[in-house]
């Protein structure tokens, strides 16, 4: 079902409730803000889900429940500041989440609660946000199930040691190679790191130093040694 490139602003609940068999629904390109909690749970056998290019704000809890089947849901290029815990909770079998180019500066890994995460999530964009890269946010470095796709434009908007920081470095410098061996950081510590190699060992310093590529190299294959002074 195409309702595209309209003038829609609202979902009322029910809207959908007599398409069972629905496998398909484009709403993009419309001005919708608001939608009701359960509008869509009738659409058990909906695959295809797309609504980017509208106006919403918030995604709340109940807004996609019964969407048991879905495979790609689109809310890229919305207004979106926030995602309450359980929105995803019913699309276990999400394969594409889009969600670039919004306002979101949280994604927790509780969207998906009480279920784990999604198995077959293979693209999760969340590219022209701007996230606060701290501790909220170190699920989706550990997670070995998620595929990050197109983050390069992802500019870490706090905490202050790294804000401006591109999201793709601070995962994957500071992250992967440190996160899953000491203690989780508050925003209050995360700091940039400074390395200093010498004959033996690598050291890593912790620093007030702002937050850049250039004076973080760690080898994953070093144990650094950290101060925390």
């Amino acid at each position: 079902m195409d309702l595209s490139q309209n003038l829609l602003e609202n979902i009322p609940r029910n809207s959908f409730k007599n398409l069972p068999f629905l496998d398909h629904l484009d709403l993009y390109s419309n001005r919708i803000e608001i939608i009701e909690d359960h509008s869509f749970e009738t659409l058990a056998n909906l695959t295809i889900f797309h609504m980017h290019n509208n106006r919403l704000r918030e995604i709340t809890s109940f807004m996609f429940s019964g969407l048991f089947s879905l495979l790609e849901l689109s809310l890229n290029n919305n207004n979106i500041r926030f995602i309450q815990n359980g929105s995803f909770s019913d699309l276990m079998n999400l394969a594409r989440l889009k969600l670039q180019n919004n306002l979101l500066r949280i994604i927790s890994l509780n969207i998906f609660h009480p279920i784990k995460h999604p198995q077959n999530l293979a693209d999760f964009n969340m590219k022209n946000n701007t996230l606060l890269c701290n501790n909220d946010i170190v699920w989706m470095i550990r997670a070995k199930w998620l595929h990050i796709t197109h983050n390069s434009e992802t500019i870490c908007s706090g905490p202050d040691e790294v804000e401006g920081a591109l999201w793709s470095e601070w995962s994957q410098e500071f992250g992967k190679n440190l996160c899953h061996k000491f203690r989780p950081l508050s925003s209050r510590t995360l700091v940039g790191l400074l390395v200093r190699q010498t004959d033996i060992h690598t050291t890593a310093v912790v620093t007030k130093s702002k937050f850049t590529p250039q004076n973080l190299q760690i080898t994953s294959f070093l144990q650094p040694i950290i101060n925390w002074n």
